[in-house]
């Protein structure tokens, strides 16, 4: 990595990271929530986040189903015809080796593969929860106050510390101001600033709050439990050429999006594959995500310094590449056992957090992606990969080419230098039963320990689902309302 730091993401706007992620809305597999609900979460089961699911999406204009404005859109978008040979080649690829074509990612046994990829776009737009629940109602909503530019910095608690009674914020920079809580406070600001702000309010490990000079408020695991699908890319070269897709930045594209909302700038990932690498599992239970195949066209193999990669790696991709076209295959780790943390750089709310994200730190994690090497090897051996010579690049690592080549301590290496985020960080404020020690949260999300707190977004996850976190954590937010409105009537009786 550049000076060993990793790109992280982070959707700081109104509608959060789904302004800005990939937009891919899967449910998981019902497996995740069985899991849940062993760690003591009964109350969120497969079939509970199916019913919120098929209740939250919006009728399409071929249904006659009265729903709201304002829940989420959901299509399989409009492949692109550039696309369709690349989408092809995968396909039959992963049909030589026996892998079904998947029709429906929401029916929780999501092993195979597929290009009917569900993505909250509609007409080519992205589809946020900012457009899809605020868009509406923020003009018709008098009790609805959003306020731009204000970063909160700390809880505030009644005199007994017992209750959380409203918070405090920075405006623009500047203005610090104070709001009060009428009936509690929600928290919502995601994986990582949400256990800050806890930290930072006194909810948190005794031993680093009192290291930094905070108040304790709760001595909660806040912060702990940090995890990643991450990804792995893997690069393999075209020994003939294959129909090139248009770049985003083509006038074309460009054209095409703005007069007719199709192309390049319409879309998002075309294919993706479900596999399950460990013969001993459940065979309905992935635990690798092939999550993205594209094309790199020749000569653009400096495209990889997005990835963080040191110059002299980039570099050699390129002069391997010796100016052939290149596929990518990033495989993602979806039941990761390797763990990090957050915690506060300094006590200054300003000051940004310590992420130590720990990626494939477990040995099992290494050797399930050693398993994911092998796989799209044996991807290599198909008619269909080989009608295109593709096989894979040896990527220039100096410390990894002094192993033997494609020995699994040569692929350990590459594993450890190459490893990345994938960008769904969850569970810092896990969810769990009261006698489970790790947990922040009860099944209700409310923070343990303190009343009129609760939190909702990602960092509730006791284990992360298989697949993009987007429609999760949407989800994790249409049940919270049902549970926030259900305890607010509680108290009115």
């Amino acid at each position: 990595m550049q000076q060993r730091r990793c790109y992280w993401p982070r959707g700081k706007m109104i509608g959060g990271s789904s302004s800005m992620s990939g937009s891919i809305f899967l449910l998981g597999n019902k497996e995740d929530f069985d899991r849940w609900r062993l760690l003591g979460c009964d109350k969120w089961s497969w079939e509970e986040m199916k019913f919120l699911y098929e209740k939250a999406l919006k009728a399409t204009q071929h249904e006659v189903v009265d729903k709201p404005v304002g829940t989420v859109v959901l299509n399989q978008f409009d492949h692109l015809e550039e696309h369709s040979e690349l989408a092809q080649l995968v396909l039959n690829a992963s049909s030589e080796l026996g892998l079904r074509y998947i029709s429906d990612l929401s029916d929780g046994t999501i092993v195979g593969y597929t290009d009917a990829i569900p993505a909250n776009i509609e007409k080519g737009r992205r589809m946020s929860v900012a457009k899809t629940y605020l868009g509406q109602i923020s003009r018709t909503r008098p009790n609805l106050h959003v306020i731009k530019r204000a970063m909160v910095t700390k809880i505030l608690f009644s005199s007994d510390n017992s209750r959380a009674v409203g918070v405090e914020f920075i405006l623009r920079n500047h203005h610090r101001l104070k709001v009060a809580a009428m009936s509690e406070v929600l928290v919502a600001a995601g994986a990582i600033n949400s256990p800050k702000l806890l930290l930072q309010s006194g909810i948190g490990p005794s031993e680093h709050l009192k290291a930094l000079g905070i108040k304790q408020i709760a001595d909660l695991p806040v912060g702990n439990n940090l995890h990643d699908h991450g990804m792995l890319p893997l690069i393999l070269k075209f020994g003939r050429e294959i129909n090139l897709p248009r770049s985003m930045g083509e006038p074309q594209s460009v054209a095409d999006y703005f007069l007719r909302q199709t192309g390049p700038l319409a879309a998002s990932i075309s294919i993706m594959g479900f596999i399950n690498s460990n013969a001993s599992s459940s065979s309905q239970y992935p635990d690798l995500h092939l999550v993205s195949h594209t094309i790199v066209p020749a000569g653009t193999a400096d495209s990889f310094k997005f990835l963080q990669l040191r110059d002299e790696i980039v570099a050699g991709i390129s002069r391997a590449a010796d100016n052939k076209s290149l596929l990518q295959i990033y495989g993602s780790l979806l039941r990761p056992l390797s763990r990090g943390k957050v915690r506060l750089r300094s006590a200054d709310p300003q000051a940004p957090p310590l992420i130590y994200n720990n990626y494939a730190s477990e040995p099992a994690d290494q050797l399930t992606l050693l398993r994911n090497v092998r796989f799209v090897q044996r991807m290599c051996t198909t008619a269909a990969f080989r009608n295109y010579g593709l096989q894979l690049l040896h990527v220039p690592i100096e410390e990894c080419d002094r192993l033997s080549y494609d020995s699994d301590d040569y692929w350990l290496c590459y594993i450890k230098y190459l490893y990345i985020g994938a960008w769904h960080p969850v569970g810092t404020c896990r969810m769990g039963a009261y006698t489970d020690s790790h947990a922040v949260v009860d099944q209700r999300l409310r923070v343990r320990g303190v009343n009129r707190l609760r939190l909702v977004d990602a960092s509730i996850m006791p284990e992360i689902t298989s697949g993009n976190t987007n429609g999760p954590t949407t989800l994790i937010a249409e049940k919270a309302a049902v549970m926030i409105e259900d305890d607010w009537k509680e108290e009115q009786t």
